[in-house]
């Protein structure tokens, strides 16, 4: 700044002089030509200035814009990366999830292979576990003593102890008098306990209510078995995304109790309860009226005559 006063000082007062020599022309020439130059030093050395700093500023822009382009580039490829990603996660997803579906139900079918072939109190309650965990039973699961038209109730419960107050027991209701529907009597599976000598505690407790179906018909390893074939088929139900209720009882090949009434094994069909317990007169589902060998037509009506006595 100082320099530049200066010149301009120094410019005014050569100009000045030129302007007061008029003799020689050469000298008032030089005088006015040093004058001129040393006064525009100044404004010219402004302008380029200026013009460097503007050209440093615009260079240092590009170098930021180029930088801040590398970095997007950098983002950019990162995100994509990262749905890469995210795309082959979800592309291992359902081959993962159907793995492990497949694997609970191999757990659920070896939980039931484990009561057909040693049937305890322990094997019983994961049994019922099993069905439960996937909503596929009712609080008992019914089973006919032979061909009596009697039925066993079984049901997961506690049964009370003068010393211990609470034991975990398997409870089976004996039958159920009308209409209150309460059981006759019950008989508990304890975990102390054998399947024989369970089986015949039972017997001996079905002979004190009277409701003993004879040697013939008391076969305890077709109980059990029925017992594990209702359950493994409401297992299946549930895995095959069956809308199917809770199951209560298996009472024709082709019909099941549940808590919404009588429901169809094959074709989707459903009796509701209210209306087989409201005397209604209720005619087959079309399936069943078009078997020309009329075996679907008499399992309905056995089903339904059951379902009654049920509700």
């Amino acid at each position: 700044m100082l320099l530049g006063t200066f010149a301009v000082a120094v410019g005014a007062a050569l100009l000045w002089s030129a302007f007061l020599v008029h003799k020689p022309p050469a000298a008032v020439n030089v005088l006015a030509g040093a004058g001129v130059s040393i006064f525009l030093f100044l404004p010219l050395y402004w302008i380029q200035d200026r013009s460097y700093r503007v050209v440093a500023r615009v260079e240092q822009q590009q170098r930021s814009t180029a930088a801040s382009v590398r970095e997007l580039s950098g983002a950019v490829e990162t995100v994509q990366e990262q749905v890469r990603e995210t795309n082959l996660r979800i592309d291992e997803l359902g081959p993962a999830t159907l793995d492990l579906i497949t694997q609970q139900r191999n757990d659920d079918e070896q939980v039931i292979r484990r009561f057909v072939e040693a049937p305890t109190w322990k094997s019983t309650q994961a049994l019922f576990n099993t069905a439960r965990n996937l909503n596929a039973v009712g609080d008992s699961i019914a089973c006919e003593l032979g061909s009596s038209g009697r039925w066993l109730f079984f049901g997961t419960g506690t049964r009370p102890a003068r010393a211990q107050g609470y034991l975990p027991a398997l409870e089976v209701m004996l039958d159920f008098s009308e209409p209150e529907m309460r059981p006759a009597a019950s008989v508990y599976w304890t975990p102390n306990e054998d399947a024989q000598v369970f089986m015949q505690k039972l017997a001996n407790r079905l002979k004190q209510i009277q409701k003993y179906p004879g040697d013939r018909q008391f076969d305890a390893s077709a109980i059990l078995q029925e017992l594990a074939d209702t359950i493994k088929l409401a297992v299946q139900l549930r895995h095959e995304g069956r809308d199917i209720a809770p199951l209560y009882a298996l009472i024709s090949p082709d019909w099941a109790l549940t808590e919404r009434g009588m429901e169809s094994l094959g074709p989707p069909a459903t009796i509701p309860r209210e209306q087989i317990t409201g005397g209604q007169n209720i005619l087959p589902p079309a399936w069943v009226a078009e078997d020309t060998t009329g075996k679907r037509t008499e399992s309905f009506h056995r089903a339904l005559e059951l379902a009654k006595s049920f509700f």
